[in-house]
Parts: structure tokens; C-alpha cells; sequence
């Protein structure tokens, strides 16, 4: 149990086994904040993949129920332990509950993954700008990276010297193969893009393009 894991950690501290049993154990006895900072501790300090890469899946597991529960506590939901030991949502009293409907249940997975694509994300610096667009074009005309862009306020150009300097990353499960280059944009692509302005360009540019994060069609910004 619990309390000879303890004991069993002081023998042995920072035995990262023993620290994720714990942590496991608080998660099935729903002490998510217990459980939280020990496996964030391993996946940060774990020097074996195997044990990182537990880790690892743990972490998204924990958080991603976090933010179910919180959602669905924000919306009036109670939970309670199904025989199996699953959380179940229910809406109402305990004599009136009724089971989450498939769309409810799709409603908070999909911010619950929105969620934690926000938290992943790249976090803007002083002076930067992000935004979400499209981007229709990439083109190279004198040696200048020029990324064509259409957003909810119109269209923008934006620049860079070159690639290796960007990040990119890619948080769309439709999307594969992601390959950012001069006239290599075959079709319009959603992201959230970052940048910092610059002096207008010859080319039309207004700012210096920082990184370009790829998203779904029903991904949302969180404001910070």
C-alpha cells in the first residue's frame, strides 16, 4: 500500500519504480495532485526510455482526466466510481443522474485534447505575435523565405532566412509528412503561426516568421 511505498522510498530515495507504483496508487485512490508532481519528477529525471516513456504515457493520462473532471465539475457533472473502477459523469442528484450522452462525452474529449495541445504548445516570448491562419504559399524569390498567409483579419506575408532557424511542429492527426519548403505547399494548411513585426519587406513582409505549429480544423487558442 501506500504507506509501505513511503517506507520503502526513504529506504531508497528516489527509486523511480517505487515512485511510480505510488503515484499509481494515488491516481486509484483519485489523489491526482498526489500523483501528479511524482510522475512529472520521473519523466523529467528518468534516464531509461523505457521508464521516460512510461512516464511519459502517464502524465498525458493523469492530465487528461484532470481536465475531464474539472470540466465536467465546471458543468454541473458528478462523478462517482463505476464497479469497475472507472469514473463515471453523471448529470444531476444521485436519484436522477443520467450517463453523459455520446455528444457530451465527444464534447469533453475534444476540449480536453484542446486543452493539452494548448499547454504543449510553443509559448510566445516578449515582442512576439501569434496568430492562427492559414498558410497558403511558401516562395523564395532572392534568397528571402516568404510565407503567404490568410487570416481572420486578411491576408499577410511574413518572412524568414531560412528554415532550420523555425519551429514546426505538427498537433493535426490528418495530417502526415508535414514538409515546409519553397513552393512545396500544395494545399492550404491551419496552424498557429508566430512572429515578430518587422519593417514592411520588399516582398510585402511585416514580420519575421518565429514558428509554425500545425492544428485541426476545430482546434481553439487559449488566451494566456
Amino acid at each position: 500500500g501506500i504507506d509501505n511505498l513511503n517506507k520503502a522510498l526513504a529506504l531508497s530515495p528516489g527509486n523511480q519504480y517505487y515512485m511510480l507504483n505510488l503515484a499509481n496508487l494515488y491516481m486509484r485512490k483519485r489523489d491526482f495532485d498526489l500523483a501528479l508532481p511524482i510522475v512529472e519528477n520521473v519523466y523529467k529525471t528518468a534516464d531509461e526510455d523505457g521508464l521516460r516513456s512510461y512516464a511519459s504515457n502517464l502524465l498525458q493520462s493523469l492530465r487528461n482526466t484532470q481536465s475531464t473532471i474539472a470540466d465536467a465539475k465546471r458543468n454541473g457533472y458528478e462523478l462517482r466510481d463505476a464497479e469497475d473502477g472507472n469514473l463515471i459523469l453523471s448529470r444531476g442528484t444521485v436519484v436522477t443522474s443520467a450517463p453523459l450522452s455520446d455528444e457530451e462525452q465527444k464534447q469533453l474529449t475534444a476540449k480536453s485534447i484542446n486543452d493539452e495541445i494548448n499547454r504543449m504548445m510553443r509559448k510566445p516570448e516578449d515582442g512576439e505575435v501569434r496568430l492562427i491562419g492559414r498558410l497558403m504559399s511558401v516562395t523564395c524569390p532572392s534568397g528571402e523565405v516568404v510565407y503567404s498567409l490568410n487570416t481572420d483579419s486578411g491576408p499577410i506575408k511574413l518572412t524568414s532566412k531560412d528554415f532550420q532557424s523555425l519551429v514546426i511542429d505538427v498537433y493535426n492527426t490528418g495530417v502526415a509528412d508535414v514538409e515546409v519548403g519553397c513552393n512545396l505547399i500544395k494545399k492550404e494548411m491551419r496552424g498557429v503561426f508566430t512572429y515578430k513585426s518587422t519593417a514592411k519587406t520588399k516582398t510585402g513582409a511585416i514580420g519575421e516568421m518565429i514558428a509554425i505549429e500545425f492544428v485541426g480544423e476545430y482546434f481553439s487558442l487559449i488566451a494566456n
